[in-house]
């Protein structure tokens, strides 16, 4: 983003942060602080990482205009995860036609990620 600052205006205003999946949310602190507009995460799941905690993150992270962008290799996510996943979110995959083609791989997916709006925000 740093370096991108002066070609795209846009990101004037766009702060980034690491987290460390399954880390206190209280560590963010103001101005910065959940929910976020954008969490994007990129090649963030090793074999032995717990997957819940990225889930657990990702929930506690968002609201219903976050958006989360997940790009990661077929294997790593389990049943589980995406259990879990499709009860609160709504997921969409990027075709691969879509996908930049000297950036593109068999082995890579990118997921958007999107809360489902709850029953008490849509009758109000």
């Amino acid at each position: 983003v740093n370096r991108n600052r002066d070609r795209i205006p846009e990101l004037a205003n766009v702060t980034v942060r690491e987290f460390e999946w399954g880390s206190d949310i209280k560590a963010f602190n103001d101005p910065v602080s959940p929910p976020f507009d954008w969490i994007i995460a990129c090649d963030c799941i090793a074999p032995i990482f717990p997957l819940d905690l990225l889930l657990k993150s990702m929930i506690e992270l968002s609201n219903e205009n976050t958006t989360i962008l997940i790009g990661s290799e077929h294997r790593q996510f389990t049943q589980s995860f995406w259990d879990g996943a499709k009860a609160v979110f709504d997921i969409t995959t990027v075709p691969e036609e879509e996908m930049d083609p000297r950036f593109c791989d068999d082995d890579i997916q990118i997921f958007f990620f999107k809360k489902k709006r709850s029953t008490a925000s849509t009758a109000s």
